[in-house]
């Protein structure tokens, strides 16, 4: 871990963090809003700090931001194993940017305070495990729900779990999964794109 991210870690003023994750540990100059309304946006956890793939192995920094709750994840590099973000139990706000190698959303189960979910590029099998909440339910929180160029087997899960979205965002360049795949999803806000390869 960087130094200088370390630091803020240690010196961290709250008991609740939002981590970032890149390559190299650095942070990003600017955050895209992939949200139209202004509220949804102020709810974003953005990154107090960030991290590299490999110091989510570290015991270390992990004991450090156990003294945390961590509610925020911004991906920016491909992790070779998603399972690790299933340590991070009470996110709420979860962004993957590098979603290459996810393949499903199992390290969400016991993830019951989500509220925001973001991904690109992911091939996603099941989508089950971030859908149900069991006796819990969902909140009355403001539900954002984005996926940019990823392919999904199945949405029902989405449509079962009775969630109302705040905003559903889908970009893909595959149009049948727009329109057939999403028109039945409930949300007070839609934003589904075709993307085109020269984009």
């Amino acid at each position: 871990m960087i130094e200088q991210e370390r630091k803020k870690l240690e010196e961290h003023p709250y008991n609740y963090i939002s981590v970032g994750i890149s390559t190299d540990g650095k942070g990003q100059g600017t955050y895209g809003v992939p949200w139209s309304s202004t509220a949804c946006a102020f709810n974003m956890r953005l990154p107090h700090v960030f991290l590299t793939p490999e110091d989510l192995a570290d015991s270390e920094i992990m004991e450090l931001l156990g003294e945390y709750e961590v509610i925020g994840c911004y991906v920016y590099t491909e992790l070779e194993d998603y399972s690790v973000l299933s340590q991070f139990t009470q996110l709420q706000d979860i962004q993957i940017f590098c979603g290459k190698n996810l393949k499903d959303l199992s390290f969400m189960k016991d993830m019951k305070e989500w509220f925001m979910l973001y991904i690109e590029d992911a091939t996603l099998e099941d989508i089950s495990s971030a859908f149900d909440k069991g006796e819990e339910g969902f909140s009355i929180h403001s539900y954002c729900l984005g996926f940019v160029n990823c392919r999904i087997k199945d949405t029902s899960p989405i449509k079962e779990s009775g969630l109302r979205l705040s905003e559903l965002v889908v970009h893909s360049k595959v149009e049948d999964m727009i329109y057939e795949q999403w028109k039945n999803i409930p949300a007070g806000h839609r934003s589904l794109h075709i993307l085109r390869d020269d984009a």
